[in-house]
């Protein structure tokens, strides 16, 4: 059995005045300990005798003593015996009624917080409301400003009212300047910028311009006198040209290029009909104008977002057709075909360009951009063509010094401007550029080679000094790490220092070696390791084979 003393000090922080601890045998049904601040005999008895009228002690839930009642709270404890707790009702509902008001003040006081919160944070988001209300009285108010104040509703309606008036203002501008919108959708379509404009389609049908047709296709007319020519001659052309036919046209004026752009619409995909049309306007307006009318005409697409490459491929027709003595009228799919047929591609001497660039071959170079000048004047190319070669040339020789210096100053030069530009009407000027090149690459290359070659072995000498405590150092980290052929890296390496690299790198572990071995305490292993060597018998080894005597001998010598 336990102590009745040890038992009590166990149960002491259960004990209060009007709580009655009793530990029962549930077989014999006898009280073994009775246990409370202010011990009860009369109650402890009638407890007592309550057990045994019943058939278990788990029964009883509640007794009366002296017109007092007590709940009984029985549980399994100390093995095969039961702890009952009586305690009075009233202290029972006291202990409820204490728990029911601290709950109450709890709420009541996270209600509080919660509301001063709720105070504070509707003060924060109230901010950007007032930031809103300050931009509206600057910015509107101030315009027409009430005589009475406004509170943040009434001032936001007013603030939509004016906006809502303005718009309105907007749209009959609008209305009052359709063709300036008119000519700006239509640049929007030509310069292939249509498709990131939200419903420009909608924005199209506002300024009455409407693409009710199936294909499209854009004609260029250039002339002497074209801004001299009203829309009405050329809009009637098409109406004679085409008597009984669905058709559709939107004629604009490219004033950059001063030329007329007429996009045509039909149901069907048909060129032949494009070129029957062109030849009956450059023939009325030349009779009529005589202003040497000259047209390119560009495919038909079946999407009205696709005209700007019409557009593209009828400049591109119009530019070929600048070419002639006379005035002509090419599609682009003629140009194409010409080009197939008759031109000889200079294909040969751009690949003997590239590889003279390649190897920094400067008179190659000089010789073969001249060849490419010379087969542009015997093939009688085009000046289309001749573009097209020239900017080859830039390009090749752009490309293989950018792999070879990483960086090549002359891109920034406005070679190509001057290629496709409007100055470059003549054979003569594209011999100019190419003779512009050809002085500028050399002279580049001649003038810099030294400084590129300086500037290849820094960088190779810088790579050896950050990295030969590496003990994974070695010949083929330079030259991945440099782009370089490990033989070509050696062969230069030797040839601009008269030492291989590996001897370089031996003269900087040991220059390091005997530094640490005089300014510090380091032992042998330690130094052969921080200098790059995996094994401290090499590292030994290559030290008496430089220095004649070993690490030890030399930091003994050499601190006395």
């Amino acid at each position: 059995m336990i102590p009745e003393d040890s038992l009590r000090n166990i149960l002491a922080p259960a004990l209060s005045e009007n709580n009655y601890i009793f530990i029962v045998d549930p077989e014999t049904r006898e009280i073994l300990f009775a246990f409370s601040e202010k011990p009860d005999d009369e109650l402890t008895e009638f407890f007592r005798k309550e057990i045994k009228k019943h058939a278990s002690v788990e029964e009883i839930k509640e007794i009366k003593v002296r017109n007092e009642r007590f709940s009984a709270y029985v549980k399994e404890a100390f093995g095969p015996f039961l702890f009952v707790q009586l305690m009075p009702n009233n202290l029972l509902s006291s202990r409820i009624n204490d728990i029911r008001i601290i709950y109450l003040i709890s709420m009541a006081v996270i209600f509080v917080i919660g509301g001063f919160l709720i105070a504070v944070l509707m003060r924060i988001n109230y901010h950007p409301i007032k930031k809103l209300n300050k931009l509206i009285e600057e910015s509107v108010i101030s315009r027409s400003t009430p005589n009475d104040k406004l509170n943040e509703l009434e001032l936001l309606e007013y603030a939509l009212m004016q906006f809502n008036r303005e718009n309105i203002n907007l749209k009959e501008f609008a209305a009052a300047n359709k063709n300036v919108i008119r000519n700006y959708l239509i640049d929007c379509f030509l310069a292939g910028q249509a498709k990131e404009i939200d419903n420009i389609l909608k924005t199209c049908r506002s300024v009455e311009l409407e693409f009710r047709m199936k294909y499209y296709c854009v004609i260029l007319i250039k002339g002497n006198n074209i801004q001299n020519i009203p829309d009405t001659d050329i809009t009637e052309i098409f109406s004679l040209t085409n008597t009984g036919i669905n058709y559709q046209i939107i004629i604009h004026r490219d004033i950059h290029l001063n030329n007329v752009v007429v996009i045509y619409g039909s149901p069907a995909n048909n060129e032949q009909r494009s070129l029957i049309i062109a030849r009956e306007i450059q023939k009325h307006l030349n009779e009529k104008y005589n202003g040497d009318i000259r047209i390119g005409i560009g495919n038909f697409y079946d999407s009205i977002f696709s005209i700007n490459t019409s557009y593209e491929e009828a400049l591109r027709a119009l530019e070929y057709n600048s070419l002639f003595s006379k005035s002509n009228i090419i599609s682009f799919n003629e140009i194409m075909q010409k080009s197939d047929q008759t031109v000889n591609y200079p294909f040969s001497l751009l690949e003997k360009l590239e590889e003279s660039v390649r190897s920094g071959d400067i008179f190659g170079i000089r010789d073969t951009i001249d060849q490419l000048v010379d087969h542009m004047k015997t093939e009688n190319l085009s000046l289309f063509w001749i573009k097209n070669i020239c900017y080859d040339t830039v390009n090749t020789i752009s490309k293989e010094l950018l792999r070879k210096f990483k960086h090549f100053p002359l891109l920034n030069k406005p070679y190509m401007e001057k290629i496709y530009g409007s100055d470059i009407n003549t054979f003569e000027d594209i011999v100019s550029i190419m003779k512009e090149i050809s002085e500028d690459v050399t002279n580049y290359l001649s003038v810099d080679r030294e400084s590129y070659e300086l500037r290849l072995l820094q960088k190779i000498i810088r790579y050896i000094r950050e990295n030969y405590q590496d003990p994974d150092f070695s010949l083929q980290s330079i030259a991945d790490s440099l782009q370089m052929s490990p033989a070509y890296l050696s062969q230069y390496f030797k040839k601009n220092t008269e030492q291989t690299i590996s001897e370089y790198v031996t003269r900087l572990r040991m220059e390091k070696a005997k530094e640490l071995l005089l300014t510090t305490d380091m032992g042998v292993n330690e130094i052969a390791y921080e200098v790059g060597y995996y094994s401290v018998p090499s590292f030994i080894r290559k030290f008496r084979e430089k220095e004649k005597v070993t690490p030890g001998q030399f930091k003994k010598i050499h601190s006395c």
